[in-house]
């Protein structure tokens, strides 16, 4: 895919998105007929449900009416929406001028309609449904393209079917009559003609090959009876929406980070649900490899401090849309019963610490997404539910040329408690492999992040501006020469060179420099295959040779490994590069350093780290800050501290540096790598 790609996508608008996908080939049109296009109902019928159908109908409202009145957190969403809601009321409408920002535009949109939706129809009051009309309206008659790029087409497609549907009681005649004038030429038209056209995202395996062709199809479901292009668009969408679904196969990770799984869930459940309801199926599109398990992925992505691992373009901090879409993936009929219930409880668990809920009767609804929670709430799980899960896991990852490589690892010495909120004192380290190809990824093999003692001490600095220069291109003379997407901007080692312009010091971005987790072993569980063998209870290797062959390495690995209960994380780096003229250690935080030789102490928030070199004898450390220039983002704040091996030291030999809130000094002697498979990370 990377080597062949021909096209690059440079977008103004803070959204999404990116290389061009040229494999036509991931659908497979032999295993869905043409029926599919007819509804089959449990109660054998074929005609078409009544409105509204899309993802909340009148059975399932009465069910959450019914809910709201015995379960308090239900209703306190419903609360904190009303209030929300009534705030909706007197905004302004979007401005959707070709210069506008159209895709904020459509997101503010879609917002508008599900809150104001949901309300008017739990509680019946026109003023709700009347400002949702008014917006629908406006954006059917007075915008003059939706289409700037397939996100906005895709967008506010959505938004429109969706207060369309849910307020067809409503709307009047007359008001019916434009909506419907308005979509076919704003949204169906315009689809019809990109998809005609072979526009990159019909079929593409990344972010938005859901987002369109997810969008359009909701859209397009409720206007069936209004529209003959309706059904064109869905048959269109059809062909496409199967290959970025593949893409949560093996395991249910998703190449693109966080912050697109979030997008990516966004779509996916809206599809699949609104298919379900109109048509009795969703074209198997929930059975696919992955797809049922992907927002454990998500689960594991969270350390203590709820801050996900935010590797590409993602940025760090707690995220309000993961708590609506783990809520959403607990409606999935092939999800098991008990994954389904974890997922419920995690998305109230998180829009409770998001909102900062004391338990009263209101929750803020301008911090979490009060009305797809409740479209898709579930009063099921507990904490319990949590803690059967094994809190270390291994994603192998299998579309941009990962090809079911191990990619992205999780220890942590045990689950947080429930009553820890954000400062869970667990050990927690989260680190991948490298491929530097897939859309949003950066040239970071070997990265990580770590916290213990309620702080994250190992940073990633996460998305910098979309409007840099060469962004998306992805080659180290453009988007790579940026610090934050280079591999000096990462926790990992680079050779011959590590400042804010790392210039030919970074992996190689192609499909030669893919790598993978070699070694994944760990106490917890029965599979004998991954039992930790030792005291280390989780130990791993990261085989980053491929990423440096480009610079001329011959071999380069990293092991991570934890002591007796997680007192001390230790990363071993191994390399042998006899061209080198130096080799850098880093790793980026906020804490600030005192540093004396081989030990330095990292103070955060009245914690201490201390770091000690255990190898090579004689190193000290050294730190920089980073200090990054216009236009890229501010890094106030941010800093690093290095191991820096010149000379004859960096060609051939291994840095060790362990961590731990604890002064005492490592006591354990680290084994080389390669005897860690058969007698563990220490000699025995």
């Amino acid at each position: 895919f990377c080597a062949n790609m021909a096209t690059t996508i440079v977008l103004v608008a803070a959204a999404v998105a990116f290389s061009i996908d040229d494999n036509s080939s991931c659908w497979t049109p032999t295993t869905y007929s043409a029926d599919m296009f007819m509804p089959k109902h449990s109660d054998g019928s074929s005609a078409l449900p009544p409105h509204p159908r899309l993802r909340l109908n009148d059975e399932g409202l009465k069910k959450l009416n019914t809910t709201m009145q015995s379960d308090k957190v239900a209703k306190a969403y419903f609360n904190g929406m009303y209030e929300y809601g009534v705030g909706l009321l007197t905004a302004d409408l979007v401005d959707c001028t070709p210069s506008a920002d159209l895709l904020g535009a459509a997101r503010t949109v879609l917002n508008e309609e599900y809150t104001l939706g949901l309300l008017y129809r739990l509680t019946g009051e026109n003023r709700f449904a009347a400002r949702a009309v008014k917006s629908l309206l406006h954006v059917t008659t007075n915008c003059t393209t939706w289409d700037p790029f397939g996100l906005v087409l895709a967008e506010m497609s959505h938004a429109v079917g969706i207060g369309y549907d849910w307020m067809y009681h409503y709307i009047s005649a007359e008001d019916k009559a434009t909506i419907i004038k308005g979509i076919s030429v704003l949204g169906f038209q315009e689809a019809l003609k990109d998809y005609a056209d072979g526009q990159f995202w019909v079929k593409c395996t990344f972010n938005w090959g859901v987002v369109t062709n997810g969008g359009l199809t909701v859209g397009a479901l409720a206007f069936l009876e209004d529209n003959a292009n309706a059904s064109v668009v869905i048959a269109k969408a059809r062909e496409g929406i199967h290959c970025p679904f593949t893409s949560f196969a093996p395991d249910g990770a998703w190449h693109e980070g966080f912050m697109y799984w979030q997008y990516v869930a966004e779509y996916a459940e809206a599809v699949t649900e609104s298919l379900r309801g109109v048509y009795g199926h969703d074209y198997g599109l929930s059975s696919y490899p992955g797809f049922n398990v992907t927002a454990l992925f998500r689960v594991h992505m969270n350390g203590p401090s709820q801050q996900p691992f935010n590797y590409g373009d993602a940025n760090g901090g707690l995220n309000n849309s993961a708590a609506a879409y783990f809520m959403g993936y607990s409606q999935v009929p092939e999800t098991s019963r008990d994954l389904r219930d974890l997922f419920a409880y995690e998305g109230r668990f998180i829009a409770n610490i998001l909102a900062d809920w004391n338990g009263d009767g209101k929750i803020n609804g301008s911090l979490v997404n009060t009305a797809l929670l409740l479209t898709q709430y579930s009063s099921a799980g507990t904490h319990a539910d949590l803690t059967a899960q094994q809190p270390a896991k291994l994603y192998r990852l299998g579309s941009f040329d990962w090809g079911n490589r191990s990619a992205i690892g999780f220890f942590r010495s045990a689950w947080s408690t429930e009553e820890s909120g954000t400062r869970g004192k667990e050990a927690y380290l989260a680190f991948k492999a490298a491929n530097g190809c897939p859309n949003h990824n950066d040239i970071d093999g070997g990265t990580f992040v770590y916290e213990i003692g309620g702080e994250r001490w190992g940073i990633d600095l996460g998305a910098d501006s979309y409007n840099l220069p060469g962004y998306w291109n992805q080659d180290l003379a453009h988007r790579y020469r940026w610090y934050r997407k280079s591999t000096a901007g990462h926790n990992t080692i680079t050779f011959n060179r590590n400042d804010e312009t790392p210039g030919t010091s970074g992996q190689d971005p192609s499909p030669a420099g893919v790598t993978e987790i070699t070694l994944f072993k760990h106490n917890h569980g029965e599979d004998v295959e991954s039992k930790a063998v030792g005291s280390s209870p989780a130990y791993s290797i990261v085989n980053l040779t491929d990423a440096y062959k480009l610079q001329g390495a011959a071999s380069v690995e990293r092991g991570f490994a934890f002591t007796e209960n997680y007192q001390h994380l230790v990363t071993v780096d191994e390399f042998d590069f006899k061209a080198a003229e130096n080799v850098t250690w880093t790793m980026h935080t906020m804490a600030n350093l005192t540093i004396s030789g081989n030990k330095a102490e990292l103070h955060q928030n009245g914690a201490i780290l201390y770091a000690t070199i255990i190898e090579p004898e004689g190193a000290k450390f050294s730190h920089a800050e980073i200090n990054l220039q216009p236009p890229q983002y501010p890094s106030d704040g941010n800093r690093k501290i290095m191991v820096v091996l010149d000379g004859a030291e960096c060609g051939t030999g291994r840095i060790v540096v362990a961590m731990s809130l604890s002064p005492s000094t490592l006591s354990s002697t680290m084994a080389p790598l390669k005897s860690w498979p058969t007698t563990g990370p220490f000699v025995q």
